[in-house]
């Protein structure tokens, strides 16, 4: 899953989250200008110098200026009837903790908006000063985080990701939004989740980090990203996370009932056509295997040449559900 710009703020604070990021996506994009570098904590430089997970986005005027024109308009409504707002901001009454100074503990750096932003949250006290841009509350400051991220995505052909479920929620009720993205994350999660032999709390995040960095991880990782969407795509949601990965599981027995069905010897005579001529190791029931793994069907003892990259996709899947396995 490539182009996802996360946000509302510089890292995600839920370990568990960044651990599942780690392993099942291929990188994504946190909203960080030049003056906010100095705020990375150690794990981020880490994963930064480490892996390829993170790609920084420094925000443009542009997207600053679409973002606070679009943010003052929706706040300007919540002014209006704060009561109609409580699910989507997820608060009793946003406008009173908006202007509350104790809550106003929230950087929102000046690079990711324009005065006008400025000028409206002072004026309707919703602002302290600070050195690198304004104080606010982290509910208006995630509010803003939300129209500057989509406004991002919008401008990189990208999607918007967080690890704030109700922000997701504000996001679709802005903003006419697609969420099969959110949705195949959620499958993603379950699927890895029921693989893995400990609980996220109990993993190392450096245990993944070394899984994430072994050569050949990003084959395999992409394979599950296109097994799953096929399987997404066939059935949605539904998919139960027992049931896919015992899909995969069953394909190893069923080759061998294969080759039991039809002995290795009218398997190795059916596959000659291809093979025989090429490599002695066409004897070989392991050997055979790989071939089929690689495309070739069986009808009535014959081999037929598929397509020999078809199931390489399958292969790598199951390779990346094994080593899931490995992380304690």
């Amino acid at each position: 899953m490539k182009n996802l710009i996360y946000y509302p703020n510089f890292e995600s604070r839920d370990l568990n989250w960044l651990k599942f990021a780690l392993i099942y996506l291929e990188n994504f994009s946190p909203i960080i200008p030049d003056s906010g570098e100095g705020f990375i904590s150690d794990l981020y430089r880490q994963l930064k110098n480490e892996t390829d997970l993170l790609l920084i986005h420094q925000p443009d005027y542009g997207q600053g200026n679409r973002a606070t024109k679009k943010a003052i308009d929706y706040v300007t409504k919540v002014i209006q009837n704060p009561h109609s707002y409580i699910d989507d901001l997820n608060s009793m009454n946003a406008v009173r903790e908006w202007k509350n100074p104790e809550n106003q503990t929230y950087t929102l750096f000046e690079e990711k908006f324009v005065g006008e932003w400025r000028w409206f949250c002072q004026e309707n006290k919703f602002v302290q000063d600070s050195p690198y841009g304004l104080q606010i509350s982290q509910n208006l400051g995630e509010v803003y985080m939300t129209f500057l991220a989509q406004e991002v995505a919008y401008e990189e052909e990208a999607s918007p990701i967080t690890d704030k479920k109700y922000l997701d929620d504000l996001s679709i009720s802005i903003r006419t939004k697609n969420v099969t993205n959110d949705n195949k994350i959620e499958v993603a999660k379950s699927v890895i989740e029921h693989q893995l032999p400990l609980d996220f709390r109990q993993i190392d995040i450096n245990e993944i980090i070394k899984i994430r960095n072994k050569p050949g991880f990003k084959t395999k990782q992409m394979a599950f990203h296109s097994e799953l969407n096929k399987t997404y795509e066939s059935i949605g949601k539904a998919i139960e996370p027992s049931k896919f990965i015992d899909s995969y599981n069953r394909t190893l027995k069923d080759w061998t009932g294969e080759l039991t069905k039809y002995g290795i010897g009218a398997v190795t005579c059916g596959l000659s056509a291809y093979i025989l001529l090429q490599n002695d190791l066409a004897t070989n029931p392991e050997y055979a295997k790989q071939i089929l793994e690689a495309g070739l069907i069986l009808m009535g003892g014959h081999a037929l040449v598929k397509n020999i990259n078809k199931n390489t996709d399958r292969k790598y899947c199951r390779q990346y559900l094994t080593e899931l396995k490995t992380i304690k």
